[in-house]
């Protein structure tokens, strides 16, 4: 892991992790969340991130209509703090292939 990663992980009070961690693990609504999605979407996937594992992020981005994805191949579940420049790179390459006139950034929306 990263120096800023490791910095970032000291810097967070008693607990934080822990809670973070036990949240993610709950959370069962992405899928049904990413059925809602109707806008371009850009996937990271951390190639060695053992919370989210490649195949499960995969899966996820599938859900997504038309979701890109793109795996960093040497991060794990911290990308932005792992890999900077891979994660600028994705992030930049995507905008790059939206409309400059923002007509595919529409959500849809349901209510139940």
């Amino acid at each position: 892991m990263r120096m800023a990663a490791r910095r970032m992980l000291g810097e967070a009070g008693p607990g934080v992790l822990t809670a973070d961690l036990a949240a993610c693990n709950a959370c069962d609504t992405a899928g049904a969340m990413a059925d809602r999605i109707a806008c371009p979407a850009l996937v990271l996937i951390g190639g060695a991130d053992r919370m989210t594992p490649p195949a499960a992020g995969t899966a996820l981005a599938a859900r997504f209509a038309g979701a890109r994805t793109v795996a960093v191949a040497a991060c794990g579940h911290m990308a932005m703090a792992e890999a900077p420049r891979a994660v600028h790179t994705a992030i930049a390459g995507f905008v790059a292939t939206l409309p400059a006139d923002g007509a595919a950034t529409t959500v849809r929306e349901t209510h139940a």
